[in-house]
C-alpha cells in the first residue's frame, strides 16, 4: 500500500511540475514576443491566456513590461483587450512606468481613464516623471491634473545669490510642509535652522574660504566619523553623546578635532540640517582651539557635478515645485555649493591620512602630494563633468580619492590592494595608517595590521557610528556614547 501511495504522490509531482514547467515556458515565449516586438506571435499568445493581467515569470504584468521596453504597438493592442490599466507589479502601476520612459503610452493610458494621482507607497506618476526629470511627461500630468504636495517635514533654508540683480533669495519648507521664498536686498547675517526633532540652532553666514593647509600636527584627541548620507538623527545623537556638542547643538569638544570623512548629503531627508549643523562647528570649533575637517566624497562630488541619482524624491519635489533646478541649489552662486567647493578630499592629521575612499597605486605612481591632490579636485568642481582633465580624472573617479574600493573589496575592475602596495602608500605619504569610508562594512574594523581603519557602516542599522583617537588608542565609538578599544599602538 505504501509503494502504491508513493507512485501515486511521484506521478502527481511529475504532473505538477511538468504543469509549471509549461506555464514558465508560456511566460517566456510572452516575453520573448515582447522584446522582440513581434505583435503577431504576442497576440496569439494573449488570445490563448484565461488572464490577460496576470504578473510574468519576470515579476511584471503583460502590460507593464510592455511598457518598460517602449512597445506602442503592443499596449496599443493589451487596450483593446481591456487590460487592467491600474494593476501594479514591481510597485509601480502602469501609469508611473509610461510617466518615466514613454509620454506616447502614458497619453494612452490617460485617455483609457488611469487614475492620475494614484499612489503606491507615496510615489505617483507625476513623481515618478520628476525622479526622471522626464519634462515632457511633467507637462501632460500636469495638463491631466495631476498634483504633488512637498513631504517630510522642515528643510532648508537654501540660499541663492544674484551678484547681476543683486539680490538674495532664501527658499525655506516649515514644518506644515509649506514653501517659503524670502528676496532679500542684502545677504543675510544669520539664519535660523528647524531640526527633524523640532528644535532649532542659529547659524551665522560666514564668506566661504578656501581650505589651504592639508597637513596638521598630531592633536590629543580626534574623533571621525563617515558616510551619514542626511541620517540627521545619528549624526547629531552621535555627536551629543561622545561629547562633541551639547545639547543645544553647540561645540563642546574643547580643542579636539572632528573629522567628517565625506558622504553625508543624499540618500537621506535631511540633507540641510545635516551640512548647516557642519557649517555652524565649524565656527565654533575655530575659536575654542579645535576644528572640524569636512573631507568630501564621492556623493559630495556628484552633487557639484550635477549628477542627482541618488537625492531623495523631496529634494526633488522643492525642486519641481520651487521651479528651481535641482543642480542650481549647488552651483557656486548659492552658499552650500560655494562652501562645498572650499573643502579638500584628503588630510594629514599627525600620522593618519584620511581620505573618503582611498589611494590606489594607480595615483600613487602619479607621485601627487597631498596638497596637489586637493587643489585638482578644487578645480574639478569649478567646471562641466565633459571638460574633466586627465588629472582631474584620476584623482576623482575610478582609482581616485573619492571612488577607489581597493582598500575594502575585491571589484570587477581591480583587485583588494596587497599588503606591500599598503606599506608603500603609507611610507610615501609618510603616516601610520588610514582612515576610509566609502565602502560599507558590518561594523568599524582595522585590516591590514591597523593600517586601514574602516568607517562606513550602515547608520540606519547599525549602532557604531565613529571612532575616537585618544594619544596612542583608537576607539570604536557608538552613537550611545559608549566606546570600544578598537586599536593600540605599542
Amino acid at each position: 500500500m505504501q509503494i502504491l501511495i508513493r507512485r501515486i504522490l511521484i506521478i502527481l509531482f511529475i504532473l505538477y511540475a511538468g504543469s509549471d514547467w509549461a506555464l514558465s515556458q508560456n511566460h517566456w515565449e510572452i516575453i520573448r514576443s515582447i522584446e522582440s516586438d513581434d505583435v503577431e506571435t504576442f497576440s496569439k499568445k494573449i488570445e490563448a491566456l484565461d488572464d490577460i493581467n496576470l504578473t510574468l515569470t519576470n515579476g511584471y504584468t503583460i502590460l507593464n513590461y510592455s511598457i518598460l521596453t517602449g512597445r506602442l504597438d503592443i499596449v496599443e493592442y493589451l487596450l483593446t483587450r481591456n487590460v487592467d490599466v491600474e494593476k501594479e507589479s514591481n510597485k509601480q502601476t502602469p501609469l508611473m512606468l509610461s510617466a518615466r520612459f514613454n509620454t506616447d503610452i502614458m497619453n494612452l493610458l490617460i485617455n483609457r481613464g488611469a487614475d492620475i494621482n494614484r499612489e503606491i507607497g507615496g510615489r505617483s506618476a507625476l513623481t515618478a516623471a520628476i525622479e526622471e526629470f522626464n519634462q515632457n511627461s511633467i507637462n501632460l500630468l500636469e495638463k491631466s491634473g495631476a498634483t504633488v504636495e512637498m513631504t517630510g517635514g522642515a528643510d532648508g533654508p537654501y540660499i541663492f545669490y544674484d551678484t547681476l540683480l543683486n539680490v538674495t533669495t532664501i527658499i525655506t519648507v516649515n514644518d506644515q510642509n509649506e514653501i517659503l521664498v524670502d528676496t532679500l536686498k542684502k545677504p543675510p547675517s544669520e539664519i535660523i535652522v528647524q531640526t527633524p526633532e523640532g528644535k532649532a540652532f542659529t547659524v551665522k553666514i560666514k564668506k566661504p574660504v578656501i581650505e589651504s593647509k592639508s597637513i596638521f600636527k598630531k592633536v590629543d584627541k580626534v574623533f571621525a566619523i563617515s558616510d551619514i548620507e542626511a541620517n540627521y538623527f545619528d549624526f547629531a545623537n552621535s555627536l551629543k553623546n561622545n561629547g562633541i556638542i551639547d545639547e543645544n547643538y553647540n561645540w563642546s569638544f574643547g580643542d579636539g578635532h572632528l573629522v567628517l570623512l565625506g558622504d553625508f548629503v543624499d540618500r537621506g531627508k535631511y540633507v540641510a540640517q545635516v551640512l548647516w549643523l557642519i557649517y555652524k562647528l565649524e565656527q565654533e570649533a575655530e575659536k575654542a582651539g579645535g576644528k572640524v575637517h569636512y573631507l568630501l566624497g564621492n556623493h559630495e562630488e556628484m552633487n557639484l557635478m550635477d549628477d542627482f541619482r541618488f537625492v531623495d524624491l523631496r529634494y526633488k519635489i522643492l525642486a519641481y515645485k520651487s521651479g528651481i533646478e535641482l543642480r542650481e541649489f549647488y552651483t557656486n552662486q548659492t552658499e552650500f555649493g560655494a562652501w562645498l567647493r572650499t573643502k579638500n578630499v584628503v588630510e594629514k592629521i599627525g600620522r593618519n591620512l584620511f581620505v573618503h575612499a582611498g589611494i590606489s597605486d594607480t595615483l600613487l605612481s602619479m607621485n601627487y602630494s597631498i596638497q596637489r591632490i586637493n587643489r585638482i579636485a578644487r578645480s574639478a568642481f569649478s567646471m562641466p563633468q565633459a571638460k574633466i582633465d586627465d588629472d582631474s580624472y584620476l584623482v576623482l573617479f575610478d582609482y581616485g580619492v573619492l571612488w577607489y574600493r581597493g582598500f575594502i573589496t575585491e571589484e570587477k575592475d581591480y583587485s583588494k590592494i596587497s599588503q606591500n602596495s599598503v606599506n608603500k602608500i603609507l611610507e610615501a605619504y609618510n603616516v601610520d595608517r588610514f582612515i576610509v569610508g566609502h565602502t560599507i562594512v558590518s561594523d568599524i574594523s582595522t585590516d591590514y595590521d591597523g593600517k586601514i581603519i574602516r568607517l562606513d557602516v550602515d547608520h540606519y542599522k547599525n549602532i557604531a557610528s565613529g571612532i575616537l583617537i585618544d594619544g596612542n588608542k583608537i576607539y570604536k565609538a557608538y552613537e550611545t556614547g559608549e566606546k570600544e578599544l578598537l586599536y593600540e599602538k605599542n
